[in-house]
């Protein structure tokens, strides 16, 4: 496997094999790599090109293109990996961002943003097998017609993945499969953990696909959140629906005829959906009418309170509920936890609370989380020798790998510190290092890694300080 860079300031004369020799162009590396298993790290910035997929992979030429938006390995610095169809970020000059066009097989991208293309944000030009999207943003078009995934002209394919990403208007914001013809993708498409905000017709239009697998996902504001529509006799062999959750839509889950199988489970369809379904003859028994209950913004004596939009707030009904088969992570890559204790929609319910009772000393309260998850926090620091520690407690059902304090910075390698002390003991966290400066902060993550499925694994965390001992 090769590695390759791409980056803002870089030259097509280089040879790409590092950020000082990076390349500038995204279609440049597509037209230069020869075969095989590569990787290509393309630095923050706006590239303003029609990305043409070119290149025939196969199973053993899989080129993985890879957006690296905190710059821990391309500038040191971190931003957006944007391709965009405009030239001025007001008129749209290409019909696509990313086009797929003679041999579009085996590709994989991660963490872009896509926006102001005319036809398309991702469009196709014929079958694919084993494209993946994931942690991407499909964002603005200059018109309502404008597609944000869009493989509508072809009925067969394999593993088309589209993952942790999130959806922000558009007419149809992701279309499986041609209007007419038959046949259908051997091996699935797949939309897990996606956020689906707002299209003008369809968020997810699937037409005479064999299989086709969504779990997890946000759709918030369609006139048709889900439909699966069947041009020809040929029927899917499942088409299934779980852990979703369907907001103010006025359709939430349509089907062509109630003979195509539809499987439909674990889906909160609350009263606000004007029409639930249409041709699905039975909701699954674990489906419910109950309201997500989202977390909502707050602002306390002009401070805005942490925010994480989306997320299902404390009083959810269907937070940790469990689920049917839900991606082992969410749209952040939270691990989510075992046994029943998983969230419906794409991100975890993470029960962080403050605790007045388990406090160390004569503290007033110390941050408690129920179960496996993570808070983080950002702390303002400099180029000096810096500590920061904090103070850990966990119960002693505790399983799997021991709380952890793990420091980000980006452009910096992760560091972590895992509690080494016994349970039921307050421990102290520590770790002594000089942050580069480049950004002014770092984020702290107190996480709680437990795997226990019953009896007590609450982790308390409580006194994080920071000593910046060169000042």
């Amino acid at each position: 496997m090769t590695t390759y860079y791409v980056g803002k300031g870089g030259d097509n004369g280089n040879d790409g094999l590092s950020w000082d020799e990076r390349w500038l162009t995204l279609n440049y590396a597509e037209t230069t790599i020869a075969g095989g298993l590569h990787t290509v790290y393309v630095g923050p910035g706006t590239y303003r090109e029609k990305f043409t997929v070119s290149y025939n992979g196969s199973g053993g030429t899989h080129f993985n293109f890879i957006g690296d938006p905190t710059g821990a390995i391309t500038d040191g610095i971190g931003g957006s990996v944007r391709i965009t169809g405009s030239d001025d970020d007001i008129t749209a000059t290409r019909t696509h961002c990313i086009y797929f066009s003679a041999y579009p097989s085996w590709r994989s991208f991660y963490n872009f943003d896509f926006d102001l293309a005319t036809t398309a944000l991702v469009g196709f030009s014929s079958s694919a097998n084993d494209v993946g999207f994931y942690n991407c943003s499909f964002g603005e078009t200059v018109s309502v017609t404008t597609y944000g995934f869009d493989y509508s002209l072809f009925s067969s394919g394999e593993w088309i993945q589209v993952e942790d990403s999130v959806f922000i208007g558009h007419d149809a914001q992701m279309i499986l499969g041609a209007a007419t013809g038959t046949g259908g993708f051997a091996a699935g498409a797949f939309a897990n953990n996606n956020i689906f905000i707002g299209s003008f017709g369809h968020a997810v239009l699937v037409r005479n696909k064999s299989t086709f697998y969504q779990r997890n996902n946000l759709y918030i504001g369609h006139p048709i959140a889900y439909q699966f529509y069947e041009a020809s006799t040929e029927n899917p062999n499942n088409c299934d629906i779980y852990n979703c959750i369907f907001l103010n839509n006025t359709v939430a889950m349509q089907n062509h005829s109630l003979g195509v199988h539809i499987e439909e489970d674990y889906n909160a369809v609350p009263g606000n959906n004007i029409t639930k379904r249409i041709l699905i003859s039975v909701a699954g028994s674990n489906s419910t009418n109950d309201h997500p209950l989202l977390e909502a913004p707050r602002l306390f004596a002009g401070i805005q309170l942490p925010w994480d939009m989306f997320s299902l707030g404390e009083w959810s009904l269907i937070a940790r509920k469990g689920t049917n088969a839900a991606p082992a992570s969410d749209i952040y890559q939270i691990t989510r936890p075992a046994s029943g204790k998983e969230s419906w929609g794409p991100i975890q319910y993470q029960p962080a609370e403050k605790d007045t009772t388990e406090v160390r000393l004569s503290s007033d309260a110390s941050l408690r989380l129920a179960d496996a998850g993570m808070v983080q926090f950002f702390l303002e620091v400099s180029a000096v020798s810096t500590t920061i520690d904090v103070y850990v407690k966990r119960e002693s059902n505790y399983a799997g790998t021991n709380p952890q304090m793990i420091i980000k910075e980006p452009g910096q390698s992760v560091r972590t510190t895992t509690d080494a002390g016994s349970s039921g003991s307050w421990n102290k966290l520590t770790d002594t290092f000089t942050p580069s400066g480049n950004i002014g902060y770092v984020i702290v993550e107190l996480v709680s890694n437990n795997t226990a499925t019953s009896g007590d694994y609450k982790v308390w965390f409580e006194d994080l300080a920071v000593d910046l001992t060169g000042i």
